[in-house]
Order: C-alpha cells, then structure tokens, then sequence
C-alpha cells in the first residue's frame, strides 16, 4: 500500500482502482454501524468521497500518516457531513411545519414563493436560492464572494427580513 496517495497523484490506473475498492469498504463499513449515518446510502458517501479526493484531497495531501489512514479520513468527514445536512435538512421541514401563522398573512392566502423571491434584489434572490435551494453553505459562499462566514448570515438575515416584508404587505 506504500505510496498510495503518490501513485493516484502520478495518475497510476491501479492505485485508482485500489483507492476506489478501499473508499468504497470504507464507507460500507462506515454506514453499515447505524448511528447519525444510518439513514445515509453508502455507495453515496463513497461517491462523494472520491469526488473530494479526486478534486481537492490529492493536492492537500502532506505525506503525514498512510495513505489508508488518509482515505479512512475523508470518508468519514463525508459521512459526517452527509449526516448534518440530512438533520438540517429535516430541522428546516420540522420548523416550517411547526410555525405559527403569521398575522399579517390569512391562512387561506397562497404564498407564491416565486413571486417573493422575484420581487427581491438581485442580490439577495441569488444568496436565498443558493442557500435554501441549491444547499450551499454559508461557509462555501464566504469563501465564494470573499466574505467572512458571519458577513454572508448578515446578509441572509437581512434578505429573509425583505422577503418576509414583502410577503406580508396587503395584497389586492
């Protein structure tokens, strides 16, 4: 197994299939214990395991420990990622279920989301549609547009106070 990481950065064929069989043992094994991953689909964490080796984990690599110790440990990153973002993913359904109506908008009226999100500024409809429909997270745009995380939970903040305001004003 020496050298793993080293054969896969030179391209070698065979450490690709090596790295791909232990990537996908591992997230078996990983997933196959239950806990917070077992709801989540194995060969998915081993998918996106290899996604993020292949893209960003063969540069990041410092020769520091074995390479199998280094695979072992972008899988289970993966999963507990993929666990978070299934219980966010839930928490945000939960919530939207449990809120109360508001006042200022009778429970019969149609909310047409779409509407809302068109009549916002360009700006802040792209930051609510990345963040709500394209799950990105507010980390990722931090560092997309140059920002610190806190800046982007600001905005967001301050979009979902213009959405609401606009959602709730007197309708014909």
């Amino acid at each position: 197994m020496g050298g793993l990481i080293q054969r896969l950065q030179a391209g070698d064929r065979t450490a690709q299939q090596e790295a791909n069989r232990l990537v996908r043992t591992f997230a078996r094994k990983i997933c196959r214990g239950g806990g917070p991953s077992g709801a989540i689909d194995w060969e998915d964490v081993a998918q996106e395991s290899l996604r993020k080796l292949y893209a960003v984990g063969l540069q990041q690599y410092r020769g520091a420990g074995s390479s199998k110790s280094y695979l072992y440990s972008i899988v289970k990153a993966t999963v507990i990622q993929m666990a978070r973002s299934s219980s966010r993913q839930q928490v945000r359904e939960d919530t939207a279920m449990a809120l109360p109506p508001n006042p200022g908008v009778q429970p019969n009226d149609s909310m047409d989301v779409r509407l809302v999100l068109r009549t916002l500024d360009p700006a802040c409809r792209d930051l609510i549609t990345k963040i709500f429909f394209l799950d990105v997270s507010s980390a990722d745009l931090a560092r997309t547009l140059g920002l610190t995380e806190s800046s982007v939970r600001v905005r967001l903040s301050r979009c979902l106070g213009k959405a609401r305001r606009i959602a709730t004003k007197e309708r014909p």
